[in-house]
Protein backbone atom coordinates (compact mmCIF):
# COMPACT_ATOMS: atom_id res chain seq x y z
CA UNK A 1 0.00 0.00 0.00
CA UNK A 2 1.28 3.15 -1.22
CA UNK A 3 -0.03 6.39 0.89
CA UNK A 4 -0.38 10.18 -0.78
CA UNK A 5 -0.12 12.55 2.68
CA UNK A 6 -1.07 15.95 2.54
CA UNK A 7 -1.12 18.48 2.97
CA UNK A 8 0.58 19.22 6.29
CA UNK A 9 2.72 21.92 7.70
CA UNK A 10 5.97 21.49 6.98
CA UNK A 11 9.24 23.45 8.65
CA UNK A 12 11.25 25.55 6.89
CA UNK A 13 14.61 26.68 8.28
CA UNK A 14 15.16 30.29 8.60
CA UNK A 15 11.57 31.47 8.03
CA UNK A 16 8.55 31.32 10.77
CA UNK A 17 6.39 30.26 7.66
CA UNK A 18 5.42 26.57 6.41
CA UNK A 19 5.43 24.95 3.46
CA UNK A 20 2.08 23.22 2.70
CA UNK A 21 3.49 20.11 1.91
CA UNK A 22 2.33 16.37 -0.42
CA UNK A 23 4.30 13.42 0.54
CA UNK A 24 4.11 10.20 -1.29
CA UNK A 25 5.56 7.07 0.74
CA UNK A 26 6.11 3.97 -0.62
CA UNK A 27 5.10 0.46 0.43
CA UNK A 28 8.41 -0.14 2.15
CA UNK A 29 7.44 2.83 4.40
CA UNK A 30 10.08 5.35 2.27
CA UNK A 31 9.75 8.30 1.57
CA UNK A 32 8.97 8.50 -2.73
CA UNK A 33 8.04 12.08 -3.10
CA UNK A 34 7.52 15.65 -1.49
CA UNK A 35 5.64 18.19 -2.98
CA UNK A 36 5.39 21.88 -1.50
CA UNK A 37 2.36 23.46 -3.11
CA UNK A 38 2.83 26.18 -5.26
CA UNK A 39 -0.18 28.00 -5.85
CA UNK A 40 -0.97 29.65 -2.51
CA UNK A 41 -4.48 30.72 -1.39
CA UNK A 42 -4.88 34.25 -1.10
CA UNK A 43 -8.27 35.36 -0.43
CA UNK A 44 -8.81 38.77 1.33
CA UNK A 45 -12.48 39.01 0.62
CA UNK A 46 -13.03 36.18 3.35
CA UNK A 47 -10.22 37.04 5.30
CA UNK A 48 -7.72 34.17 4.63
CA UNK A 49 -4.30 35.14 3.22
CA UNK A 50 -2.01 31.51 3.24
CA UNK A 51 1.18 33.43 1.82
CA UNK A 52 0.75 35.33 5.52
CA UNK A 53 2.00 31.73 7.15
CA UNK A 54 2.88 29.56 4.09
CA UNK A 55 6.15 29.81 1.67
CA UNK A 56 5.09 28.64 -1.88
CA UNK A 57 7.19 25.74 -3.37
CA UNK A 58 8.70 25.95 -7.00
CA UNK A 59 9.09 22.62 -8.24
CA UNK A 60 6.97 20.36 -10.44
CA UNK A 61 6.69 16.67 -8.94
CA UNK A 62 5.53 13.08 -10.35
CA UNK A 63 7.11 9.76 -9.01
CA UNK A 64 6.80 6.46 -10.80
CA UNK A 65 4.40 4.01 -8.79
CA UNK A 66 3.16 0.64 -8.78
CA UNK A 67 -0.70 2.80 -9.97
CA UNK A 68 1.59 4.52 -12.98
CA UNK A 69 3.35 8.23 -12.61
CA UNK A 70 1.62 9.89 -10.04
CA UNK A 71 1.43 13.79 -10.75
CA UNK A 72 1.33 15.32 -6.71
CA UNK A 73 0.11 18.63 -6.13
CA UNK A 74 -2.77 20.43 -3.51
CA UNK A 75 -5.76 21.72 -3.21
CA UNK A 76 -5.68 25.11 -4.68
CA UNK A 77 -3.09 23.62 -7.56
CA UNK A 78 -6.35 22.84 -9.37
CA UNK A 79 -7.42 26.85 -10.48
CA UNK A 80 -3.83 26.37 -12.86
CA UNK A 81 -4.40 23.93 -15.42
CA UNK A 82 -0.94 24.99 -16.85
CA UNK A 83 0.66 23.13 -13.77
CA UNK A 84 -1.47 20.13 -14.50
CA UNK A 85 -1.03 20.01 -18.65
CA UNK A 86 2.83 20.03 -17.65
CA UNK A 87 2.57 17.08 -15.25
CA UNK A 88 1.11 15.44 -17.95
CA UNK A 89 2.81 16.04 -21.32
CA UNK A 90 6.37 16.74 -19.75
CA UNK A 91 6.04 14.67 -17.16
CA UNK A 92 4.18 11.55 -18.01
CA UNK A 93 1.67 11.44 -15.07
CA UNK A 94 -0.87 9.05 -15.05
CA UNK A 95 -2.74 10.07 -12.19
CA UNK A 96 -3.22 13.51 -10.57
CA UNK A 97 -3.37 13.72 -6.71
CA UNK A 98 -4.89 16.70 -5.37
CA UNK A 99 -5.45 16.35 -1.14
CA UNK A 100 -8.06 19.47 -0.49
CA UNK A 101 -9.30 20.99 2.83
CA UNK A 102 -11.69 23.53 3.02
CA UNK A 103 -12.41 26.47 5.45
CA UNK A 104 -16.62 27.38 6.58
CA UNK A 105 -16.12 30.22 4.68
CA UNK A 106 -14.74 28.51 1.49
CA UNK A 107 -16.11 25.29 1.71
CA UNK A 108 -19.47 27.08 1.55
CA UNK A 109 -18.81 29.00 -1.51
CA UNK A 110 -18.27 25.50 -3.04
Amino acid sequence: VWLSLGGFQERCDGDARIFNTHVIVDDAGDIRATYRKIHLYDAPFVGLMESKQAIAGDALVSVESPAGTLGVTICYDMRFPELYQKLTFLHGAQVLLMPSAFSMKTGAAH
